[in-house]
């Protein structure tokens, strides 16, 4: 990362997204360039690459808003790769280095476009595998892929890119890894004040020495989150709210480590008063939630009863049909929230 993120930056925060679409993917991205600077300045990260299939049009737009917000920007796309028959057979993302980089990647983009068919839908852009030779030694950086492409799984897409990123790229190449939670999944993790991270132990050492803060109402248990992670469940007493906000506060006033969803801390996390213990050391519990909301006098509608049974069997059939990926954690909660009547 490095060798991308150019120049000094006053707060380097261990983050930079060097993956993101804007609407100028179209039927794929949805935010505007701005958009996407301003909410990634507001996460505190470190960097930005716009990386759009096949354009850098948006670039300018998220160049101006990166300046106004003091973000590092980053230029990129990203390039499917087809062989001489024009079978697709990976995709890598391309970041500019510096300006000759710059100009190699616009070069490659006109030269796939201009090789794709019209009929494609969306960028239309295509180009052949030995095509981006010419800018291996002009300043791009490859960050391979897996991303499915043409008849391919994901795997043989994967083994690919990486073989195309190994010839042409050698140690100026990244697997690119994207881990995206899905609508309801959550990330379950411990949190705490950055100040209880004793310098010169590993989170593994430290861990079992920190209060540990319980929720009564959360239906993950430290328990779970110490069986998951192959650690032993330290047997002394524990802090405990009744509130999921309560634990929060009270970790980042220093007071231990609370174990809750990072959604719930997301303010906290960027202003650093909280960090993920272990966030690169421990594995994460994910979990799926659906809340359903009604009015207390409506309970009993008809409608209502039989929309709340629908969705209940749906969830119950996303449950079951991804049981075998979440064997070790907790079963996924399903919860009707009630909303008094105004």
């Amino acid at each position: 990362m490095n060798s991308i993120l150019a120049g000094d930056l006053e707060e380097h925060l261990p983050h930079a997204e060097l993956y993101c679409r804007s609407n100028f993917t179209f039927l794929t991205g949805a935010a505007e360039p701005e958009d996407l600077v301003e909410r990634t300045a507001a996460k505190m990260y470190s960097a930005l690459a716009l990386t759009d299939e096949c354009t850098v049009s948006g670039v300018v737009r998220g160049h101006l808003a990166a300046r106004e917000n003091s973000l590092h920007f980053i230029v990129g796309s990203e390039i499917l790769l087809t062989t001489a028959g024009g079978t697709a057979f990976a995709r890598i993302v391309f970041l500019a280095q510096d300006r000759l980089g710059y100009g190699n990647l616009c070069e490659l983009i006109t030269l796939a476009r201009t090789r794709a068919p019209k009929q494609l839908p969306g960028p239309g852009c295509r180009c052949r595998g030995q095509d981006h030779q010419s800018g291996a030694s002009g300043g791009h950086a490859g960050l391979p892929g897996a991303d499915p492409a043409g008849a391919c799984s994901e795997c043989e897409v994967a083994v690919r890119t990486m073989h195309v990123a190994r010839t042409w790229f050698t140690d100026r190449a990244w697997v690119l890894a994207p881990r995206t939670l899905a609508l309801g999944k959550e990330q379950i993790a411990p949190m705490c004040s950055p100040s209880l991270k004793a310098k010169g132990r590993s989170w593994k050492q430290v861990i079992g020495e920190l209060t540990l803060i319980d929720s009564q109402l959360s239906q993950v248990t430290w328990r779970d989150w110490f069986n998951l992670n192959k650690l032993q469940l330290p047997g002394r007493p524990r802090q405990s709210f009744d509130r999921g906000a309560l634990s929060i506060s009270a970790a980042a006033d220093g007071l231990g480590v609370a174990l809750e969803t990072t959604r719930f801390a997301e303010r906290e996390l960027a202003r650093g008063d909280l960090v993920v213990a272990g966030e690169y050391e421990f594995q994460p519990i994910i979990r799926e939630n659906h809340f359903f909301s009604q009015r207390t006098n409506e309970r009993q509608v008809e409608k209502v009863k039989k929309f709340k049974d629908w969705l209940l069997k749906e969830v119950h059939g996303s449950v079951a049909s991804t049981h075998s990926m979440k064997a070790q954690t907790p079963a996924p909660r399903r919860t009707t929230r009630k909303q008094k009547s105004t």
